[in-house]
């Protein structure tokens, strides 16, 4: 009887702080795509793919089949900001936007050969 109501208590206790979760772990606005163009340095035929997704708080850079140095520059009316990280076949670069004010913003990552490009809004 005693472990019946210890499960139902820790159940109850991880539905209220899933709950909390959800309500503090963002923003309302969910991340939008950033459509990328794709400039290449030299010649390659690679499979590398680049996403990138931003909202109010973060900018999200998803790397898949890439080995090397991440350069991600994000660039607009509130300044520059610029992150580097080093990647190993797949991985993710965040940076943090909550301090850059709202306006249109460019994101340009670059690879040891390509570079990509697209631009947000926050």
């Amino acid at each position: 009887m005693r472990k019946k109501s210890s499960i139902r208590i820790l159940a109850i206790c991880f539905i209220i702080l899933f709950q909390f979760a959800s309500v503090f772990s963002g923003t309302n606005r969910p991340r939008d795509e950033i459509k990328l163009e794709r400039y290449t340095k030299t010649r390659s035929a690679s499979d590398t793919r680049v996403n990138a997704y931003a909202d109010d708080l973060l900018l999200v850079v998803e790397i898949v089949n890439y080995t090397g140095m991440v350069q991600v520059e994000i660039t607009g009316m509130g300044g520059a900001e610029i992150q580097t990280a080093p990647i190993e076949q797949a991985g993710v670069c965040m940076a943090n936007l909550s301090a850059l004010p709202k306006g249109e913003y460019t994101v340009r990552i670059l690879l040891e050969n390509q570079i990509y490009k697209g631009s947000f809004e926050k």
